[in-house]
């Protein structure tokens, strides 16, 4: 740890002060809020998946199959709908 330390104040990197937000911020669970990470619960991330399938694709493309890869703007935030909708699909068929 002392090793690591001293790299990070080499390059100018200082500890996190009292109360300040440690992590990685980023991806799907992860929101950022005032420059904080806050998690998100699996119901909003749900709610958000759920409004861009539901609303914005058919809306432009026509149609709700998009390919597993294709990735969707809500609200700002990059969503992975093509991922999102092929497992809900798996989920789906395995639990009949």
């Amino acid at each position: 740890m002392p090793a690591q330390q001293y790299l990070l104040e080499t390059l100018g990197i200082e500890p996190a002060g009292e109360g300040e937000a440690v992590g990685r911020c980023g991806g799907a669970a992860v929101r950022r809020c005032g420059g904080a990470a806050v998690r998100r619960s699996q119901d909003e991330r749900w709610d958000t998946n759920l409004a861009a399938a539901a609303r914005q694709f058919p809306a432009r493309e026509g149609h709700l199959r998009p390919s597993r890869g294709h990735r969707e703007y809500v609200n700002g935030e990059l969503i992975k709908l093509g991922v999102f909708l092929d497992e809900l699909g798996m989920r789906w068929a395995s639990e009949a």
